[in-house]
């Protein structure tokens, strides 16, 4: 390793300084004892944390898992319960006397694979431990989809510049990974990798990634994993609530707007979102990125309406538009320019001065969504539920074109989408369940003729049908789970002939994938969790990877599939354990292994090719027998109640096996940290805290000479910051967060952004929150 590297890999560790606390509190002649327990095991958790805003005190758990708290007043106090490696519990509590509660707490690991089931009286729900809170969304929801999701250990992101893109976990992205946005596969993802996910974020409570035999319950790509966009329950309250978030971030001069209303109503819950997004051109530490800004407006309206007791139905609709700009340097007009664009310190046509402007090359996309759910209660432990849902996405994309026909779309698609399912779920205990599942998934894609130009993707219609059913069980100090799912899917499209004269053809292929998944969490003691699980998967090629021929522009190259692609078969096994040592540190350490045999892959070829709009890379679609292989860790210390310091890393290896290479576009190996401390509360400022990351990104170093167009990027050390605080304003919480991303300014590429090969990543960028709640 480099002196470099390993310097900027210690300034990671260097970032973890202890803090001077200060502790204070007041006197009254009011006790409250308050028992905290583990959910699952009602095992007492010892050493928990009990913050009183009001008070601005820190308590500790006895063995026990007991606080006695004396000398309070009559009021209404704000507790927050936190435990190393639970989740943390907010309460709000009116004391008039002495009083004793207890409270539980439930168990969240931070590893991929791990998966923890919480059940109530009335959903049950599955909960996965991979989860992005609510207000960690409103934090960051100025950013794209993917990006906030890059916390989670073994989940990266895909970009094609700065308003584009994707996630990718454990290697795996595009048509591998399926997004389920509030219980429908997001459509108008089967296009490519330069097509972001259509979705607000603010829209959702929670972003779950599922693995495991739950995965199998949802349509997509078994081999990858499946990322949950959940939207919240209405609020039971009968008054009308509503929340304001407005960002505000210095790199593009960006806003960000979002507003939204709640009411349970005398005869049904509603809830209305509205955001705005402006963004400009995005700025290197040298230059600016010239017609890179972002456009966007979203809205939805969800109702809840509980028909009886045991009957309850959803509606939920949303529309979403947006408008991006691509770098404008990345569309070059002959090959020696091409040639020489590849890693030039400045790209062509870059402007000096800042616009919001955006011109072509540009992208605009409009999507639609419409479910409506209906669930009836059998018996209070199993129930039915039926959805259905219709989604639309109109796509066009914009080139530099000859004459007046740039205002003319070079790609125009619209893609209808229909999904439905019945499922039954079924409770027989706390330590068994059962669900089963029928599904009918219908796409008709279809180009417009305005283009003047030959489809990049042909037009189809695939109709799918699918069936699965998941066990789980827990004896003693073990929980098992197995799933099974079989997909029947039909494809029709309509090819066009690359040779002249142009000759359509009808092409039909029918293809039929099985999936089995299964798992044991074993659970030794209270300071050790084992966890196995195994998938087997097949996955039909999607039809980008079969029939794209042209011009890919949002990630300014050509891209070409190949017809005779088979199914891709595939095999994982991952393995992780989960360890306390001790009340004050966890960590968990999580292994995998993918086999592949047809693993169906993009591979950049040697040649570059000259086209009456320009000179681009050329891509093809290939099949091989590959391998990859990782490791995930994640690591929490809390050497005081206001201090916690976590770490992630990321390791991961893709091989070509037939041809006993690398793969290409393979993650590489990452490591940051976060260390947060939390100040004393003052009368008028609660819930005060400083949060310092640090971010270390190695150089993919196992690529062979002559496996990319231009070498890839050195390592890389970015470092960032946020600093929050709360205060009440007319009885109404109002939240205030400054922070910043890339502070020093650093100068640098990432691998997985195609469009590395042109410009540097974005420099600093400092960001202003403020968010209310109100009623």
């Amino acid at each position: 390793m480099k002196l470099t590297s390993l310097i900027r890999l210690l300034s990671l560790y260097l970032c973890f300084i202890q803090m001077v606390i200060q502790v204070s509190g007041q006197n009254c002649n009011i006790t409250i004892q308050i028992s905290v327990i583990d959910q699952n095991t009602v095992q007492a958790l010892p050493l928990a944390v009990l913050h009183i805003a009001e008070t601005s005190q820190n308590y500790i758990a006895n063995e026990s898992g007991n606080f006695v708290v004396h000398s309070l007043c009559r009021g209404e106090y704000h507790l927050q319960l936190s435990h190393l490696g639970y989740e943390d519990l907010e309460q709000t509590l009116y004391i008039r006397s002495d009083t004793l509660l207890f409270i539980s707490l439930i168990y969240q690991s931070t590893v991929l694979n791990q998966i923890t089931v919480e059940v109530s009286s009335n959903d049950h729900d599955e909960r996965v431990s991979n989860t992005i809170s609510r207000n960690e969304i409103a934090q960051e929801s100025n950013k794209n989809f993917a990006d906030i999701l890059e916390n989670i250990p073994g989940v990266q992101t895909i970009r094609n510049g700065s308003g584009i893109s994707k996630p990718t976990i454990h290697g795996l992205s595009g048509n591998r990974l399926s997004i389920m946005n509030n219980g429908l596969p997001q459509s108008g993802q089967q296009w490519g990798n330069d097509h972001a996910p259509e979705i607000d974020a603010f829209v959702a409570d929670n972003i779950i990634v599922v693995r495991g035999a739950s995965s199998l319950a949802y349509p997509g790509a078994q081999s990858g994993a499946i990322i949950l966009v959940e939207p919240r329950k209405i609020t039971s309250e009968k008054k009308i609530l509503g929340s304001f978030n407005f960002i505000t971030q210095s790199n593009g001069s960006g806003q960000t707007l979002n507003t939204a209303l709640e009411q349970r109503g005398k005869f049904l819950g509603w809830r209305a979102s509205a955001t705005i997004k402006l963004i400009g051109d995005r700025k290197t530490p040298d230059y600016y990125l010239t017609n890179t800004g972002q456009h966007e407006g979203s809205a939805s309206i969800h109702f809840e309406k509980n028909l009886s007791d045991s009957w309850r139905s959803t509606m939920y609709y949303s529309y979403f538009q947006t408008e991006l700009g691509l770098l404008r340097g990345s569309q070059i007009g002959n090959i020696s320019d091409l040639e020489e664009a590849f890693g030039r310190p400045e790209p062509f046509n870059t402007s000096e001065n800042f616009s919001f402007q955006i011109a072509e090359p540009k992208q605009r996309v409009k999507h639609h969504l419409l479910k409506i759910t209906s669930k009836y209660y059998l018996t209070p432990t199993a129930s039915l539920h039926f959805n259905y849902g219709i989604q639309l996405n109109d796509r066009e994309e914009y080139d530099i074109r000859r004459g007046d026909r740039s205002s003319s779309p070079a790609l125009s698609m619209t893609q209808w989408s229909h999904f439905s399912e019945a499922i039954f779920k079924k409770f027989r205990d706390e330590n068994n369940s059962f669900s089963a599942g029928l599904q009918y998934w219908y796409i008709d894609n279809a180009n417009q003729p305005e283009t003047g130009i030959l489809p990049l993707i042909p037009d189809y219609y695939s109709y799918q049908g699918s069936a699965y059913a998941i066990f789980q069980r827990s004896k003693q100090k073990a929980e098992y789970d197995i799933g099974l799912r079989y997909d029947v899917k039909d494809l029709f499209v309509w090819s066009i002939s690359e040779s002249l004269p142009r000759e359509i053809r009808k092409v039909n292929h029918l293809f039929e994938n099985y999936s089995l998944s299964g798992g044991i969490n074993y659970t030794p003691s209270e300071a050790i969790k084992i966890s196995t699980n195994i998938i087997l998967a097949k996955r039909s090629p999607e039809v980008n990877e079969m029939y794209s021929f042209g011009l890919h522009q949002g990630v300014s190259g050509i891209e070409e599939g190949d017809p005779n692609l088979t199914e891709e078969k595939s095999a994982k096994l991952t393995t992780s354990f989960d360890i306390k040592v001790g009340p004050k540190l966890t960590f968990q350490i999580l292994g995998y292994y993918h086999r592949f045999i047809d693993f169906i892959y993009l591979e950049p070829q040697e040649e570059l090719r000259l086209t009456i709009r320009g000179a681009f890379p050329v891509f093809q679609y290939k099949q091989t027998n590959a391998e990859i292989m990782g490791s995930d860790l994640s690591l929490t210390y809390l050497p005081h109640p206001k201090f916690r310091l976590t770490l992630i890393s990321s390791w991961l290896r893709g091989k070509n096996i037939s041809r006993n290479l690398p793969l290409v576009f393979m993650p590489s190996s990452r490591i940051q940290g976060h260390i947060r401390y939390l100040f004393r509360n003052t009368e008028a400022l609660v819930d005060n805290h400083l949060t310092i990351s640090c971010r270390y990104v190695a150089r993919q170093s196992h690529l062979r000479e002559g496996q990319d167009f231009y070498p890839v990027p050195a390592d890389y050390f970015l470092l960032g910051f946020s600093a929050s605080t709360t205060m009440t304003v007319h009885g109404n919480k109002l939240q205030i967060t400054l922070s910043g991303e890339n502070i020093l300014n650093k100068k640098y590429r990432d691998y997985l952004n195609r469009l590395r090969y042109f410009a540097d990543e974005q420099g600093m960028n400092l960001i202003l929150r403020v968010g209310m709640n109100f009623n």
